[in-house]
Parts: C-alpha cells; structure tokens; sequence
C-alpha cells in the first residue's frame, strides 16, 4: 500500500460509502445495502430453489430389448481347459500344453517352482485347489537326471528365446542351457510322440551349429510319461 488513498480497495471502500446516485431514478444507491460496522455488503435475494413433480408420468415398456450375451460377448481366457464350454479332450489338451509351458517358462531352478505355480494361481490360469499337487509333480520331474541337469544354478538359460534365419521366419526352441561350452536345447512336449518332433530338435541342432556352437545336443521330453530321446 505505498498510497492509502490509491489502489482497488480503496476505490471500492469509496464507491460503497459515496451516497451519489450518478443514474438517478434507475440507479442504486450502494452505501444503503453496505453495513459498515459489520464490513458487509448485501445487494438483492438468493432464490429458493423449488422442484416440482407436477406433469410427470410413469412410462410403461410393452416390450424389453435384450442381447444373447454368450453370442456376442468374445472373451479371451488364460486356461480353456478350466473355463470352456467346448468339453472335446482335443482343445483340453492343447490347453494343458500352454499352461504347462508357460510354467517351465517361469522356472531356471527348483526354487522358482511354488513362486512360478503361485503366480499361475493369482492369475487365475489354475485353481488354488491343484497348486500344491502341482508344485509336488515338477519338483519330483527335475528331481533325476537328466532333466536335474537343466535346471541347476550357475548355467545360463534361455527360454522360448527365438533364432532368426535367413529367410525370415524365427525357431524358438523351450529351453537353451549354456554350460562349459556345451550348448543342451531341451523341448518339452505334452502329447503323444510324433516323428515331427525329432526332425524338430534336429534342425535346432544344426541352427546352433550353424551360429558356431559345436558341442551341441538336443533332447526331447515328454513331460506326461517322463520320457527322452536324445537327438
């Protein structure tokens, strides 16, 4: 305030005070609605808001328009094999073999297991119901050899990690374990054998070989029936 005579509150403090009316009939005179004791000032009313229900009436639907939900509703779920209302063993089975891959995915050594199995659950990909038989079937699967050997400490392990060729496409093998220059690919399979599998792991194989790792070997696994056949 370096003029108490100048500035917006004093103008106003004057305007309010002031009993000229400069309009006349038609104006106001402000220092009548200003309350100096009180620093208030109160020109015109707040109107009471009032709501009325006169006129209104009640609508009455002869006909009720609805959509067949399971029709046009797409969903896309973790597990079909849990979830589906196709019941054919075909697509249970191929749902088994995502899920089941998906958890070798998350696992490099036995202590990854129940964290693995645990995320499955909250993810609701398995029911909290099959974890701990779960948990207990892959512990005793890596328990003996050779599969103990792919999932011990201190290798370094690539998992559905793809190979680039030169035409383009991409391979991606289950599982790479790098260990004292021995290279092992590991593919693991949930149905029946197939000789497409072998020529599978063979190409894998020669890819590596190709990429300058010599000492390569691959194995297939039939995780169901706990069964290898080395390529």
């Amino acid at each position: 305030k370096p003029d108490a005579n100048s500035g917006i509150a004093e103008s106003l403090k004057k305007t309010l005070l002031s009993v000229e009316n400069p309009s006349g009939d038609n104006g106001i005179v402000l220092r009548e609605k200003y309350d100096d004791g009180k620093k208030f000032f109160e020109f015109g009313e707040i109107p009471v808001r009032q709501q009325s229900f006169a006129g209104r009436k009640s609508l009455l639907l002869k006909d009720y328009q609805v959509n067949r939900c399971n029709e046009s509703l797409k969903l896309k779920l973790h597990s079909e094999n849990y979830f589906s209302s196709d019941s054919s063993d075909i697509k249970k089975k191929i749902a088994y073999g995502k899920l089941m891959h998906e958890v070798f995915e998350g696992i490099d050594t036995a202590s990854d297991i129940p964290r693995v199995v645990r995320k499955m659950v909250l993810d609701g990909k398995i029911p909290e119901s099959d974890s701990f038989s779960l948990i207990m079937r892959l512990n005793s699967l890596i328990a003996e050899p050779p599969a103990s050997e792919w999932f011990e400490s201190g290798s370094i392990v690539m998992k559905e990690t793809e190979i680039l060729l030169p035409s383009g496409k991409t391979r991606r093998p289950d599982r790479v374990i790098m260990k004292d220059g021995k290279v092992i690919i590991v593919d693991f399979k949930f149905g029946q054998e197939s000789p497409h599998h072998i020529n599978q792991m063979k190409q894998y194989c020669n890819l590596l070989i190709d990429m300058g790792y010599d000492e390569t070997e691959a194995c297939l696994w039939y995780v169901d029936s706990n069964k290898f056949i080395r390529v």
